[in-house]
């Protein structure tokens, strides 16, 4: 359908008889009070039917958190690391090293390309998260 097919049919819907609405709406109200005067007839029956919905409901517990789109690898990992506040350059030094010796474990040296420490704060008054100072590690994956 294209456009102007389009609004040629919500033109000609709302030139319609009015009484044609009217009668649509008054059907649609009449469905609605029928359910809901079934529903508060018979509690039992409504109230094991949520029961029994919100049991369904719970098989999806297992997908939550997913997301909608696959796992990439994008073969970088960016790391933000905070040592004491104070602390001296050499001090700073050792614990990115720290940092550094524990991603080779974890990942493996075999894997790792590159590692690039960016220490100290920008000068900005923007949150230090926000910021490009990181611990930027590079790797690939190798068969």
């Amino acid at each position: 359908m294209t456009a102007r097919g389009g609004a040629t049919f919500a033109v000609e819907c709302f030139r319609s008889d009015p009484s044609q609405i009217r009668a649509g709406f008054n059907s649609l109200r009449e469905g609605y009070r029928n359910v809901v005067a079934y529903c508060v007839g018979r509690g039992g029956v409504t109230a094991i039917f949520f029961l029994l919905l919100m049991a369904c409901s719970l098989l999806l517990f297992p997908h939550l958190g997913r997301d909608f789109f696959p796992q990439v690898d994008a073969g970088q990992m960016r790391l933000h690391v905070r040592a004491p506040p104070a602390s001296r350059l050499e001090e700073t030094q050792r614990y990115f090293a720290e940092v550094q010796s524990a991603i080779r474990q974890i990942v493996g040296q075999d894997q790792i390309e590159v590692i690039l420490d960016n220490i100290g704060l920008p000068y900005s008054g923007i949150n230090i998260a926000l910021s490009d100072s990181a611990t930027v590690v590079r790797w690939t994956a190798k068969s």
